[in-house]
């Protein structure tokens, strides 16, 4: 086969194009009422449990390659591709909400009993978006260049995490001279109630009763 006398290339365009929409709405709601443990006597235990876990993810990706190669006719090398055009246009729509309730937790120990009562909630949503995009114009006779030389898109990723924890607790292991011990956990706040064997009521360390009085 002869070659032609004349060769007649017309430039090469490349264009690499990616629209990416994200519109995402993630919501957790948990309600967790309340936990409660009751010992009572000697040696008695008493555990009680509550755990709730909620997860969202959405994940979005794309990836997009373009490449162009210079024209090898006949051993003459011929390049008329212009410079490659990228456009990139993503839009993100987002909420993301965690709605909880969470009562307490109650431990009552009598008459040395021991008693825990623990409540634990976990939630999370999570939202990626990520794209690969590349416009490559390859010179097939550039020197140098080796032919699997690989090709690395750009990347741009968005990530978005909301995380929420809450945890309540109570213990109630009584000390010597006490007949009832009562712990009450709000999360936000908590309450201790201290019977005595001479009858002496206490809350939150103060006395609120005296076990003498008639």
């Amino acid at each position: 086969m002869s070659c032609p006398t004349a060769i007649t290339v017309l430039y090469q365009g490349l264009n690499a194009d990616i629209t990416q929409t994200q519109a995402v709405f993630q919501s957790n709601s948990s309600f967790q009422g309340i936990a409660v443990a009751i010992a009572i006597g000697n040696g008695s235990e008493a555990v009680a449990s509550q755990e709730a876990e909620q997860c969202n993810r959405n994940l979005q990706i794309i990836d997009a390659v373009a490449t162009n190669s210079a024209a090898n006719l006949c051993g003459r090398c011929i390049d008329k591709s212009k410079a490659p055009e990228i456009s990139r246009n993503q839009d993100r729509t987002e909420s993301q909400e965690n709605y909880y309730i969470q009562i307490g937790s109650v431990a009552i120990s009598i008459d040395g009993g021991r008693a825990c009562a623990e409540q634990t909630l976990s939630q999370l949503n999570s939202n990626v978006q990520s794209t690969s995009l590349l416009a490559k114009n390859i010179n097939s006779c550039e020197e140098g260049r080796k032919p699997n030389e690989e090709l690395k898109p750009d990347r741009k990723e968005y990530k978005t995490n909301d995380e929420e924890s809450h945890k309540t607790k109570a213990v109630a292991y009584p000390g010597r001279h006490e007949k009832a011990r009562v712990v009450i956990d709000l999360g936000s706040y908590q309450l201790e109630l201290i019977v005595m064997y001479k009858g002496d009521v206490y809350l939150n360390d103060r006395k609120i009763r005296s076990g003498n009085r008639c």
